[in-house]
């Protein structure tokens, strides 16, 4: 398999962790009422689960991007879509968990977190689906140029 193939593949892993890491983390504060036995930075969990699985996965799409921009790939391009939807769909749920978190434990980035990755999802399948759309303009072109013979 190409490089493309396993980074789009490592990017749909990523997105997986990080939509399972966040939506266990909202779920763990949602049967909280009174507050933690121990001290939690909500937004330092959060940050660090963004910098371990999120940024990843955004940059390893832009590299596949980057690597087969000029011909596209069906492959590629649908693991990419793939890779999006989870995070687009993940985020939406946890964005309805949101509001069943208690409000000693709500912050800033709680609120807009989900709507980051929301765009950043939605970004990430319009780039599989330009690399796939990519490959099919370019395999008709290809099959233009071999029926006249050139």
């Amino acid at each position: 398999m190409k490089l493309e193939y396993w980074l789009a593949i490592v990017s749909i892993g990523l997105s997986l962790m990080f939509v399972a890491y966040v939506i266990s983390f909202f779920n763990y504060f949602e049967f909280q009422e009174k507050g933690t036995e121990r001290l939690v930075d909500i937004d330092g969990v959060l940050i660090k689960a963004i910098s371990i699985s999120a940024a990843p996965c955004i940059v390893l799409s832009g590299v596949v991007f980057g690597l087969i921009r000029s011909y596209g790939g069906k492959i590629p391009g649908i693991l990419l879509i793939i890779s999006g939807a989870i995070m687009v769909i993940g985020m939406i749920y946890s964005y309805s968990l949101t509001k069943i978190i208690s409000m000693n434990f709500k912050s800033s980035i709680i609120e807009l977190m989900p709507f980051i990755f929301i765009i950043a999802g939605s970004l990430i399948s319009l780039i599989g689906l330009y690399l796939f759309l990519q490959s099919k303009k370019m395999s008709s072109l290809a099959d233009s140029t071999i029926i006249k013979g050139r």
